[in-house]
């Protein structure tokens, strides 16, 4: 024979417990471990089911006071320097000794160099007129968040005119030129080696660094 449901009531239960009680401790305990794990998950996730993302860190640039400088004549002629003993051997007559200046500073005092403040002073013949000039600044760059990246950069700096002068000064930005994906995570110092490296040439010097072996520099 069928069984007809004629009436239901729902009957509610209330446990309580005082604030010393092991119940409300399990509690708290349960709710905190809903909460803080999660949120460190995806916070060190940088987000669920990432396909594409982007992020920008300052870099960490120590300029190593390592300098190359070429002033050209208006005679075809040229003089040179550099912080490089090698280059400098093969220099011979076109070696001049300048005075050279540097200072770095960090200007929002977060540990890291924002500028760099460069001068050098080359000795010249008041017979011989400059018409340009090639400046080769080298630095450490090193970036922390992700990977341990570490390489050696350089500054580029060069200026020609029809007209002999005596003095010239400029403003630049270092900029990272990124043509391969960085490793995620340890080390990475692929890019680690030397930018450039004496020729046999007395007035050439030639890139090293894999990412600038197919120019020329001077």
């Amino acid at each position: 024979m069928a069984v007809i449901q004629v009436y239901s009531r729902p009957v509610l239960q209330n446990y309580k417990a005082s604030l010393c009680s092991k119940a409300l401790l399990f509690q708290i305990c349960v709710f905190i471990l809903t909460i803080i794990p999660p949120f460190f998950v995806a916070y060190k996730s940088y987000g669920f089911w990432m396909k594409v993302d982007t992020y920008s860190e300052q870099p960490h640039v120590l300029f190593k006071h390592h300098v190359v400088a070429v002033l050209n004549m208006q005679d075809g002629g040229y003089v040179a320097w550099s912080t490089f003993k090698d280059f400098n051997i093969l220099q011979q007559d076109h070696l001049r000794i300048p005075l050279v200046k540097s200072r770095e500073e960090d200007v929002n005092r977060d540990g890291k160099f924002d500028l760099l403040h460069f001068k050098v002073e080359m000795p010249v013949l008041d017979t011989e007129n400059v018409q340009g000039f090639q400046l080769l600044l080298f630095f450490d760059y090193r970036l922390y968040k992700f990977s341990e990246f570490r390489m050696e950069s350089m500054a580029y700096i060069q200026h020609s005119s029809p007209q002999a002068g005596a003095e010239y000064s400029t403003d630049g930005h270092l900029r990272l030129m990124q043509l391969q994906p960085l490793a995620h995570r340890g080390t990475d110092d692929r890019f680690n080696v030397r930018a450039v490296s004496i020729s046999t040439r007395a007035d050439a010097v030639t890139p090293s660094h894999p990412l600038l072996k197919h120019k020329r520099i001077l």
